[in-house]
């Protein structure tokens, strides 16, 4: 939404894509896999009304030097281990025909405890 509060099933949207957006941040850390970000996803979506328009298969990738440099993809399945120094960017999303896209999207680097957000704009909460 751009100029304007989001209601109705666009405010549920943007609320799901927020909460997708928290769940795999706190997944992303040194030590855990691609796959462990996305079961969080799985596991936030699961049961909404939004369960069947996201796709696990595919919810960001690695920056850097090349579009898609390690750790590649980010998809569910994915037995890659997060190391400091990955830079991905991290767009869990929900598509609804006729209504639109629900995503926050952010750059993040893997850091030696955590991770840290390179996306400087705010986004403010639905």
């Amino acid at each position: 939404m751009v100029g304007e509060k989001p209601r109705g099933d666009a405010a549920e949207l943007l609320a799901i894509s927020e909460d997708l957006h928290a769940a795999g941040l706190q997944e992303m850390r040194p030590g855990r896999t691609i796959d462990d970000v996305a079961q969080a996803l799985i596991r936030t979506v699961h049961g909404t009304r939004f369960e069947k328009q996201f796709f696990p298969g595919g919810f960001g990738h690695g920056v850097g030097l090349d579009l898609f440099e390690a750790p590649g993809g980010l998809f569910a399945g994915s037995p890659v281990e997060l190391r400091p120094g990955m830079t991905v960017a991290y767009e869990p999303m929900v598509v609804v025909e006729g209504l639109g896209t629900g995503v926050v999207e952010d750059t993040v680097l893997i850091t030696d405890t955590g991770y840290r957000l390179l996306t400087g704009s705010p986004h403010a909460p639905s």
